[in-house]
């Protein structure tokens, strides 16, 4: 996760960055997953996963209403 696509690939909201640089990003097109939490989170990471999961879900449908 990062602000811009020179130091992530999804920002906050999980949405994926697009260009090389810049706040852009695909509209409609999040990584929901385990896959935006950049390292090992602990023994069980099943709860952070699920909390950025549900975070990410909250955010898209807040910004697509």
């Amino acid at each position: 996760m990062a602000d811009d696509a020179r130091d992530g690939v999804v920002n906050d909201g999980c949405q994926v960055c697009s260009g090389d640089s810049g706040p852009a990003v695909y509209r409609g097109l999040y990584v929901v997953d385990g896959a935006v939490i950049p390292r090992s989170v602990g023994v069980n990471p099943l709860l952070t996963i699920a909390a950025v999961a549900e975070r990410c879900c909250d955010r898209a449908i807040n910004t697509l209403i």
